[in-house]
């Protein structure tokens, strides 16, 4: 998709060795940018994405503030790392707000300098719907790379896994 003019200035930054010209670019193209100058930035600061300002003043008069936020910018996250690794099983916890919350345990693995082994499971109908069994084939990612998140359930890993039983959510509701 091509991005109006006027919509996206972006500022060459010279000091930083990063060239930009400014002048209209495609969603894809911009995404792109934003990794490259990503990549650079988070060597130097301790950055998690990378806000996207309109720099006309006219249009941010024009499209102003809602309760939380301006109009005239957006946030660019970079893509999640995501890592496969298979899941050992389900545990359930009580909240300190008494909700019994469960815990999806899988085999441990390395994404962006730390290694986890637990990620939340959301709730019973989150772990249903994703069919989430011991033995299962995981993609786990980091969100905004901090926080473990599940981001698919595939087959059983390996034949030897018991993902044709019981779902360990049966009877919850």
């Amino acid at each position: 998709a091509e991005i109006p003019a006027g919509i996206i200035k972006l500022i060459p930054h010279d000091s930083l060795g990063i060239k930009i010209e400014p002048w209209r670019y495609t969603a894809g193209q911009i995404s792109e940018i934003c990794l490259q100058n990503y990549n650079v930035w988070r060597e130097i600061w301790p950055i998690d994405g990378i806000v996207i300002k309109i720099n006309d003043q006219a249009v941010r008069a024009r499209d102003g503030h809602n309760n939380r936020w301006p109009l005239w910018a957006i946030a660019w996250k970079p893509p999640i790392t995501l890592r496969e690794t298979v899941c050992k099983g389900i545990t359930w916890n009580v909240t300190r707000t008494n909700r019994i919350v469960p815990t999806v345990v899988f085999a441990p693995v390395e994404i962006d300098g730390s290694t986890i082994q637990f990620a939340t499971g959301n709730n019973a109908s989150w772990i249903r719907r994703m069919g989430i069994k011991r033995g299962m084939a995981l993609s786990i990612g980091k969100a905004g790379e901090i926080i473990p998140q599940i981001v698919s359930a595939q087959i059983p890993a390996s034949p030897l896994a018991d993902a044709e039983g019981e779902t360990p959510v049966d009877g919850c509701n």
